[in-house]
């Protein structure tokens, strides 16, 4: 899962969305743009596309100029613990990508083994870092990271 973005080349300038790293990318990556009427139609579009396999069947197509501006390089700027916490007006449904990202680098790319309530206090961390105060259960989050994660994460009773 970790490892380079990939993408599959269709034309010079366009690039399809084919992989999961690419997927997870362009998910998290709205919570860096500025221009608030292209964030808010991105919102809208991620809100939209339940899953990546549908966002695959969609064929989601981005500018290579644009996926470097506006999402690799940006990411691994935006995305670092000391810069999250400055970010504004971050929706609720970006600051769980901000959750989702943190789970990707701590327990699939460092191996960190994490309990269900550790990653509860996360997860309530980085919602009211945004303003969204919230009593989420354990049940609840373990349902919503077994939805985003799949097989690539597991409990364990």
């Amino acid at each position: 899962m970790s490892g380079p973005q990939q993408l599959v080349i269709v034309t010079n300038l366009n690039l399809l969305l084919s992989t999961e790293d690419a997927w997870n990318h362009f998910k998290v990556h709205t919570v860096c743009l500025s221009d608030e009427p292209m964030r808010e139609r991105l919102n809208t579009l991620l809100v939209s596309i339940p899953d990546s396999r549908m966002a695959f069947g969609l064929e989601i197509r981005y500018y290579r100029e644009c996926w470097c501006t506006y999402v690799s390089n940006t990411l691994k700027k935006c995305l670092s613990d000391e810069n999250t916490v400055h970010l504004q007006h971050v929706n609720l449904q970006e600051a769980q990508a901000i959750f989702f990202q943190h789970v990707r680098q701590v327990i699939l790319e460092d191996h960190e083994i994490r309990t269900l309530q550790g990653l509860l206090n996360d997860y309530k961390r980085v919602t009211t870092n945004y303003g969204y105060y919230s009593t989420v259960k354990s049940s609840f989050l373990k349902e919503t990271l077994i939805k985003e994660f799949g097989e690539d994460i597991a409990f364990h009773e």
